[in-house]
């Protein structure tokens, strides 16, 4: 069967796509995240891919492959589908809820992701968002997956989908960069979002910027500072 090389997996290594399954390098945490995966399936959770196992050599995974475009060449950037990519995480925020971790789990290591209840996807965007006809489908690429919290999961969410970058990055990228407290209202009311964790909202993504080191981080900080007041005033309920 012919193998196609898929574009992404910087971090994970080559990612190619055989019929109708994806295959993936095994990395020490593969185990850990088919758990997670096989849990999401098992209460219900559609908008992941679902776990076949591991090839005959051991040295790669195989997934189920989620017809439609990233977030990236989809560029499904309306309302609509920022509230619904905001209900789908709470969905799987409610879904991860009920999973426990086998005994010898081992994730991704995470510096940075405050020690939690709740194993979280850790790297939500456009990018790991599969769209299909404007809507949100499934997330991908579960390397970053970690036991935290759900503000720390949310912080770089919403940064990412609403987005919280800088106007003229915004523009860039085709994001309507003047609306930023608007849609962030949005996802929050369409996530249903509680007062605490609104309260939390912003620390989480600074903190989640603090964490790393670029020119394109730097300007979304500044943007961050220079609009906290309103961000913040576009939170409360």
């Amino acid at each position: 069967m012919t193998e196609e090389l898929l574009a992404g997996g910087h971090d994970s290594g080559p990612v190619s796509r055989v019929g109708n399954t994806v295959r993936r390098p095994v990395r020490p945490w593969t185990r850990s995240v088919h758990a997670l995966l096989r849990h999401l399936e098992a209460v219900g959770f559609t908008a992941a891919p679902r776990v076949i196992g591991v090839e005959e050599s051991g040295q790669r995974e195989i997934l189920t492959y989620v017809h439609g475009s990233d977030g990236r060449t989809a560029r499904c950037y309306d309302d609509e589908a920022l509230a619904e990519v905001a209900g789908r995480i709470r969905e799987l925020h409610r879904a991860a809820a009920g999973f426990q971790p086998p005994p010898d789990a081992r994730w991704r290591p995470d510096p940075y992701a405050p020690p939690g209840p709740l194993v979280c996807h850790n790297d939500l965007g456009p990018a790991n968002t599969i769209y299909r006809d404007g809507k949100p489908r499934a997330f991908i690429d579960w390397d970053f997956a970690t036991p935290t919290t759900a503000v720390w999961d949310l912080g770089y969410a919403v940064r990412s989908f609403v987005p919280l970058y800088a106007p003229a990055d915004c523009v860039a990228m085709g994001y309507p960069p003047d609306r930023q407290a608007e849609r962030l209202r949005l996802f929050c009311d369409a996530y249903g979002m509680d007062r605490p964790t609104r309260e939390a909202l912003l620390p989480a993504v600074r903190a989640r910027l603090d964490a790393q080191s670029s020119a394109f981080t730097d300007r979304t900080k500044q943007t961050l500072t220079d609009h906290w007041q309103d961000w913040s005033r576009s939170l409360t309920i």
